[in-house]
């Protein structure tokens, strides 16, 4: 298991005061890429080979209220399998006295950057491999489905503070943008997330939203076509 600890700065803290959301799955982003750095096989590696992993899938579960600044925490990660192309990851936020405040899974593809289509990963991904079965995170879809009806936004347009090494919008930066659609003082007990397509600079991009009894759906388009689509879940 590859592990970093820290305090919580300001600049992650959202309006009351806490680990926001987008923070948390930044600390957990960087730990995956980190966990390749030191292992040999970090973004330059990666590039050379004409490589990049993307995220397909994502889910989290929170177990306690987020920390405040300045507290230190611990944020975990662990590769535990790795199939043709795949890559699932799980990962673990603990406070001081190792209590677990949340827990997520993602899956990623090595993807070819130039032909954008998948790659073999087993050979790749063997360094860090740790093989262990965890039970799925209790509560969360599978897979996620537009909703039937939703309420239509203005579109908006992928800007280059929202890109990252790809070229493309940010994973978590997108996840920023669905959360513009989320009611002030809404706490999720967990979110989910699907990536299908890139969401590529000065792309229009409609939202979708839909708020029901289980949460807060937002599901990115762009010409018609899912982008990604993000859940709240209360």
């Amino acid at each position: 298991m590859y592990q970093l600890q820290m305090r919580v700065g300001y600049s992650q803290l959202n309006p009351e005061g806490r680990l926001s959301l987008t923070a948390l799955l930044d600390l957990f982003q960087d730990s995956a890429t980190l966990h390749g750095e030191d292992y040999g096989l970090g973004l330059s590696v990666l590039t050379e080979q004409g490589q990049a992993w993307l995220l397909s899938r994502c889910r989290l579960r929170f177990h306690a209220p987020m920390p405040c600044i300045g507290q230190r925490i611990t944020v975990q990660t662990q590769a535990v399998s790795c199939r043709m192309s795949l890559l699932t990851r799980r990962y673990w936020l603990r406070d001081e006295e190792e209590r677990l405040l949340a827990e997520g899974e993602a899956l990623w593809v090595l993807t070819n950057i130039a032909s954008h289509k998948p790659i073999p990963a087993a050979s790749g991904c063997q360094t860090y491999l740790e093989p262990e079965v965890f039970p799925p995170l209790s509560g969360l879809p599978h897979r996620l489905r537009p909703p039937e009806a939703y309420v239509t936004q203005p579109p908006l347009y992928i800007t280059r503070e929202l890109l990252d090494t790809n070229r493309h919008c940010n994973n978590v930066r997108a996840v920023g943008v669905c959360s513009r659609y989320v009611p002030e003082g809404f706490q999720p007990s967990a979110f989910a997330a699907d990536y299908h397509l890139p969401l590529l600079p000065q792309t229009a991009i409609v939202p979708r939203v839909t708020e029901d009894e289980s949460g807060v759906t937002v599901a990115l388009t762009a010409e018609g076509d899912l982008c990604m689509i993000a859940a709240f879940l209360r």
